[in-house]
Order: structure tokens, then sequence, then C-alpha cells
């Protein structure tokens, strides 16, 4: 009787586990030469941070047969890229931000360069600011009026590692790494003061703000939501624990999708954000670090093979 409970048991959690998994149709690929680290989107063109081969501007307006239009080599190791108009700000590591033009996306064209201590690892921008997370030297706020003379307008140390930044209003949210999540008030940008902080299970690599929520991408701490409506008292709402190390999100609607590395992508029901659900684990080949969901269709950095192109059409029912 015990063996035929455990063999009914065992059973149903292959069929649960069957059912949470969803057959990503790969759509299309481009293994860059590089390690594909995170991408940005602007219409049809993807521009890929790509390690130590610097920026690879992709045109995927055929998703099935992506291409590479222009590249620009950086000095250091390129984590991020951020683009507005015409200008891409590149977080490059040990040699700080550089300003790059991409009116021509084919040839791109340096600006200039502003090396901030130790290492720009994320870069946000919001109108004439760029914010950068710089990871032991804490949150920069820069200037970039003049693309071709960016000046530093203060900077926050924080107590961890800085990685990632997004910011709403007047207040910046820092993944802080080990130390969490840390909203600092950036309204005197001369002068950003720090509001509040909440420590988190894992490790805060990634975070998203909407509707007063801050989604965190914690590394073995998995996803964690917190109320961020008053950034002087960051409560936790909810999280979604995962055996694989959650590295970036992607909010689309109700949907949040998480990059877990070697173990893919998924898609987590946020609705009630004291209650996340995942809903499809879609599998991807090389490693998930960053997603971007367009249509159907997610791009994902995966790492060693570059960029690559999935239909995700079952986690956006």
């Amino acid at each position: 009787m015990l063996r035929q409970l455990a063999a009914w048991l065992t059973s149903a959690l292959l069929i649960a586990a069957s059912a949470a998994m969803a057959s990503a149709a790969g759509v299309g690929a481009l293994d860059t030469p590089g390690y594909a680290q995170s991408i940005h989107a602007v219409g049809q063109l993807v521009f890929l941070a790509d390690g130590e081969n610097g920026l690879q501007i992709l045109d995927v307006s055929n998703p099935t047969a992506p291409t590479t239009i222009g590249r620009y080599q950086t000095p250091g190791y390129l984590w991020q890229v951020a683009v507005q108009g015409e200008l891409a700000v590149l977080a490059d590591g040990s040699t700080g931000i550089h300003l790059v033009d991409v009116s021509d996306p084919t040839q791109p064209r340096h600006l200039a360069t502003l090396d901030t201590p130790d290492f720009a690892l994320g870069v946000t921008l919001r109108g004439d600011t760029a914010y950068v997370a710089g990871r032991l030297s804490g949150l920069h706020v820069i200037d970039i009026s003049n693309p071709e003379k960016p000046a530093e307008l203060g900077n926050f140390d924080t107590p961890g590692a800085a990685i990632q930044v997004a910011v709403s209003g007047d207040v910046a949210f820092v993944a802080d790494g080990n130390r969490g999540l840390h909203a600092i008030d950036v309204s005197d940008p001369s002068n950003p003061r720090s509001l509040g902080s909440r420590d988190t299970a894992g490790s805060a690599l990634d975070v998203q703000l909407s509707g007063g929520v801050a989604y965190v991408a914690d590394r073995q701490g998995g996803l964690q939501l917190f109320d961020a409506t008053d950034p002087r008292r960051l409560t936790r709402l909810g999280g979604l624990r995962d055996d694989h190390f959650v590295l970036t999100v992607e909010l689309v609607g109700s949907t949040v999708w998480i990059s877990r590395r070697a173990a893919g992508i998924a898609a987590v029901d946020v609705s009630d954000p004291h209650q996340p659900k995942l809903q499809r684990v879609f599998p991807v080949p090389g490693e998930a670090w960053q997603t971007l969901i367009r249509g159907h269709l997610a791009f994902v950095a995966a790492g060693s093979l570059g960029l690559q192109i999935v239909d995700v059409s079952a986690g956006l029912r």
C-alpha cells in the first residue's frame, strides 16, 4: 500500500512538473563573439553587451535570422548598455562609462568616456541624467546633457555592491548585492541621500519598479517583491524561491519574467504580489542572463551562446 502511494505521489509530481515546463520553440539565434550579458531593444534593433567584445548591434527585423550590423569595441568588459534616442551609454566595468553616438547603427561613434571608481555594472537613463551602479563605489549620478562632456553630479556609496539601478520619480532603487535593496533620494543630484533599505534573503542583482512595487532578482533568494510606495519603509510583500539563481527581471503586465542562467527563463504571475505563482519554465540554450519580451517572443542574452530568440506564447496566456 505504501509503495503504491509513493508511486502515485511520484507520478503526480511528474505531471505537475511537466505542466509547468513548456517547450520553448527556438525562433532564431546569433552566436556573438563574446559573452552576452545584457540587451536593450529599440524598434527592430537589439543592442547587446557582449563582455570583452564590447557592443554588438543586431538587426532583428527577421527574428528567424538576426544579423550583426554594427560593433563598438570597448576597452574593458561591457556589462550593460542603455539607449536613449541616438545616444548609447555603456557600463564597461573597470573603464567606467562610454557615451556612443548610434545615430548610424552600422557605424557607432565614440563621444566621451567618464572613468567611474571601481566597476560600472549597470546604467539607467532619465532625460539628461545617467544613473550608474558602480559596484563597491555605489550609485553615481551623471550629467549627460552634453554627451561629449559627461560630468558626475553626485555619488552615494551604498553599503553593499551596487549592481543595478531603477529610477522612479526622485528615488533611485539600487540592487545592492548582499545588502539587498537600497532607496536613495536623488531630488538633489549633487547630494544623493539614503531613504531606506531592506536586506533580502539572497543577493540583489536586478530591480524593476511598477505600481509602487519593486521586483528584485535576488540570485539564490529567487524573486522578491517589496512595497516601495514609501521608500523609507520598504516592506516585503511576497516572493518565489527558486532552485536556480535568478539574475534579472522583466515585467510585462502582471507577469514577471525571470532569467535563471543555466535553467532558462520562467514566467511568474504577480497579479497577487503576496503570492507570486510560477506559470511556465522555458529552456534556453546557453546561460540566460537577461530577457526582453516583445509580443510573443523572448530575446535572451544567453552568455556563451549570444542572442537567443524563443517563442513564449504559452507563458502569455
